[in-house]
């Protein structure tokens, strides 16, 4: 999400989004975030105290990294953000992107003009989808798709890993560069190569990349990372097979079962629109996984009987009216 004209926002616009429910806040977030690297200083005179305190992990991580945006453009000093390693992505994505840019020729004038432009790169989408890999020259083919992979903006990151992608599914030597960066210590790359890994496996059937991520991923502290594996296995599961449905869950009950046990709405609330497409096995699973004695599934008791997909708003409300009765007690 880009914007192209920040002058008309006002805070009453954007307000609506930002204390919306755990998911839709994403407009607002993605919204300030663009504005940050801009350098914009709208974030700064965003004040709607909702959006800043919000209830749910993966929300609180998607706010301290639009500080560590803010950090890093000089809207706020260092020591106003929790964890000052938060501005550290930003600065060595921006050295690697400076280093890109000396070792590109002068003849490479499109991928040059892309990467000047790396830090606001939804604004040009279009040209981004018809970039192919054999336009990257050979000797910073893997930077680039590296810092594309990386970018904070989630459209790049996606054309990132659909770039990935295209080249490890006839490359041995890319397919094994892809698991590396989605398991690695440094979990960066974690989500993009996921993305891309996941590519691999629908275009060649070889989820061997894949399958050793979400093992990794789904152990991952990070709550967004945890949302975005159950994603990724609630999606794989409902694409396959019945036959099919019942391998992936055997081969990754341990994982299910850790994500539903989370303490962060989008995990578990991926488990369960993902119990919803298993028809009658349902109740098998949610047995093996122990469903009902995991900790958010506790203040909703009712949730079979919901829609999953207004479970994440349900349980929020729950959520806040324990904490409310906690509080007068």
């Amino acid at each position: 999400m880009g914007c192209e004209r920040p002058e008309w926002l006002s805070v009453d616009l954007v307000r609506p989004f930002a204390v919306a429910g755990p998911y839709d806040r994403l407009a607002a977030t993605t919204l300030l975030f663009f504005l940050a690297l801009q350098g914009n200083d709208f974030p700064l005179r965003f004040d709607v105290p909702e959006f800043w305190d919000p209830v749910w992990a993966y929300n609180a991580e998607e706010i301290e990294y639009l500080r560590g945006a803010m950090s890093f453009r000089g809207l706020i000093r260092a020591e106003d953000v929790a964890d000052d390693s938060l501005a550290a992505p930003f600065h060595d994505a921006e050295s690697r992107r400076l280093g890109l840019l000396d070792a590109l020729g002068g003849d490479d004038v499109a991928v040059r003009s892309l990467f000047e432009d790396y830090w606001r790169l939804t604004t040009r989408l279009d040209e981004l989808g018809r970039l192919r890999p054999a336009q990257l020259p050979e000797a910073i083919r893997v930077e680039a798709i590296w810092l594309l992979l990386v970018s904070p903006l989630w459209e790049v990151s996606e054309a990132g890993s659909a770039l990935a992608a295209a080249l490890a599914t006839r490359d041995e030597e890319w397919a094994r560069r892809l698991t590396e960066w989605a398991t690695w210590d440094d979990e960066t790359s974690w989500w993009g190569a996921l993305v891309a890994l996941r590519l691999v496996a629908d275009q060649t059937g070889n989820d061997e990349g894949l399958f050793a991520a979400l093992r990794v991923q789904s152990r991952s502290e990070s709550a967004q990372l945890r949302g975005n594996c159950a994603n990724t296995l609630q999606t794989l599961v409902a694409g396959a097979s019945r036959a099919r449905q019942g391998d992936l869950l055997t081969i990754f009950e341990e994982e299910i079962r850790l994500l539903v046990h989370g303490d962060d709405v989008w995990a578990v609330n991926e488990i369960l629109i993902l119990l919803e497409t298993l028809g009658e096995a349902r109740e098998e699973w949610a047995a093996r996984w122990a469903v009902d004695a995991a900790p958010l599934i506790r203040l909703t008791p009712h949730w079979r009987d919901q829609d999953a997909s207004n479970w994440g708003d349900h349980v929020t409300g729950c959520l806040a009216d324990a904490r409310a009765q906690g509080a007068s007690d």
